[in-house]
């Protein structure tokens, strides 16, 4: 399984890359594919996801500001495999803000910024609702093909916002965030809603970049349940491609999780790193994982 990840990942690698360099103009391809494998010793496990999104807005002054987005995310792993969730809408750009329509992607994941959990998709997903993505987006990955809806995103000097709602597999369900940045501090909040959950979801967060250093704090009261959990987050970059990262989730339930990782920059945006988390069981998890971001074109 690993084996073919690695093969996978190389081959996407080079083809996107290759065709990404003479992208049409008013097109754009921006996302990340990343392979990863976990062991706690006795058991292995291998994982990959695909995430991208592949759009086009027509340029020029008597252009129309209008524009279509096709996003795909695909995750597979040993134990579990998604088909690939299609995200395609279109969007209008006007003077208060973008406006979407088809199955665009739940707002409040862009607005409070979570990291990957320990830089892994597959830990990411573990922990989807409460570290680092709105229980909304972990439903239109698993459920896409019955997903609908619309979305608005703003912003205003230092304040960006976004409110989006969903018809996921027969569900209805509203996000809305916003984030504001004061110097080098980012104040992050946002709500989700679904028809059948009998609580609602908070997320909070505030973030600090001092350059080398960078933290974050972070409470999340999941949807569904009426616990809440923080998270304390630290990464450290001794040179310009190396980033030490180490995290703390706690659980009003009594429940903790304790991972660190370090990631290498290689170049063109690829990346090569490991990571340990403690706290699932009797013994910590280990990974390596290689992964490729890319952005190209407008």
């Amino acid at each position: 399984m690993f084996k073919k990840l690695a093969l996978s990942f190389a081959a996407f690698t080079m083809a996107a890359s290759a065709q990404a360099q003479s992208i049409p103009e008013g097109f754009y391809l921006r996302g990340n594919v990343q392979a990863e494998y976990l062991s706690d010793g006795s058991t292995d496990l291998a994982a990959g996801a695909v995430d991208f999104v592949l759009g086009y807005k027509a340029s020029g002054i008597s252009s129309l500001p209008v524009g279509v987005e096709i996003g795909v995310y695909k995750f597979s792993s040993d134990g579990v495999s998604f088909d690939a969730a299609i995200t395609p809408v279109v969007f209008f750009d006007s003077q208060i803000g973008r406006f979407s329509a088809g199955v665009p992607r739940p707002a409040l994941d862009d607005y409070i910024m979570q990291p990957l959990y320990a830089n892994s998709v597959y830990w990411d997903l573990v922990f989807a609702n409460v570290a680092s993505s709105s229980y909304a987006s972990f439903a239109q990955k698993a459920l896409s093909a019955n997903s609908s809806g619309v979305r608005f995103d703003g912003a205003h000097g230092a304040l960006r916002y976004g409110i989006s709602a969903h018809r996921i597999g027969g569900l209805d369900w509203v996000t809305a965030a916003a984030n504001y940045t004061v110097g080098q501090f980012v104040v992050a909040g946002g709500i989700e809603m679904a028809d059948t959950a009998s609580s609602t979801g908070y997320y909070g967060s505030v973030q600090a970049d001092f350059g080398q250093f960078t933290g974050s704090v972070s409470v999340v009261s999941p949807l569904i349940t009426t616990a809440y959990v923080t998270q304390i987050t630290g990464t450290y970059s001794p040179m310009a491609n190396l980033t030490l990262e180490a995290s703390h989730m706690m659980s009003s339930t009594g429940s903790s999780f304790t991972n660190g990782s370090v990631k290498y920059d290689l170049q063109s945006g690829t990346y090569v790193g490991a990571n340990v988390v403690s706290g699932i069981g009797s013994s910590p998890v280990y990974g390596v994982f290689g992964g490729w971001d890319f952005n190209y074109g407008g």
